[in-house]
């Protein structure tokens, strides 16, 4: 009895633990939907740590890129785009924001339904895809559909299930995660 009570309450055993797999199940509890049934909560084992610093490294890319435009902007100003604007080739840096933030509902939803890994997969994709093909640009236009619009596509998914991995695997540390 003392050992169901412990499950109960969240405290696990040494051998409950290894049963359950590294997830408690505790009291049943009321579902969005309403249902009645086990509560799963995270694990908090150091292993959640991988995945953390996984989005780490996915931050530090893609805020990274979009945040250090003006380095691009100012090589575009000076060297390669002279006689245009600076005003024409800030829409690439707002394009990567706008397109990362404003397209992560849609692709928050798409990895919901179809896994963090694919939709990481794509954004790494789109991301160097990006890049690459922005290096090979002659004209204003190609670089704001390149590196404005695709890259800020890529971030996008990226973006969507990198704020969603740290909290699946904390309940204890969530804040730090």
């Amino acid at each position: 009895m003392a050992s169901s009570d412990a499950n109960i309450k969240g405290d696990l055993t040494v051998e409950s633990t290894a049963a359950l797999s590294q997830t408690s199940i505790t009291s049943t509890d009321k579902n969005a939907r309403g249902e009645t049934g086990p509560t799963i909560r995270p694990p908090d084992c150091a292993f959640g740590w991988i995945p953390t610093l996984a989005v780490m490294v996915n931050y530090m890319f893609i805020f990274g890129a979009s945040n250090s435009y003006g380095v691009f902007s100012t090589y575009y100003l000076n060297q390669k785009f002279v006689g245009t604007s600076a005003s024409t080739l800030s829409w690439i840096g707002s394009l990567i924001t706008t397109f990362m933030l404003g397209c992560s509902f849609l692709t928050g939803a798409l990895a919901d339904k179809k896994g963090y890994r694919l939709t990481a997969y794509i954004g790494t994709i789109l991301c160097t895809a990006a890049y690459i093909l922005a290096s090979f640009c002659n004209h204003v236009w190609q670089l704001i559909l390149t590196q404005g619009i695709l890259f800020g596509l890529g971030a996008s998914f990226l973006f969507a299930p990198s704020v969603s991995i740290p909290p699946q695997w904390f309940s204890k540390h969530r804040g730090l995660a």
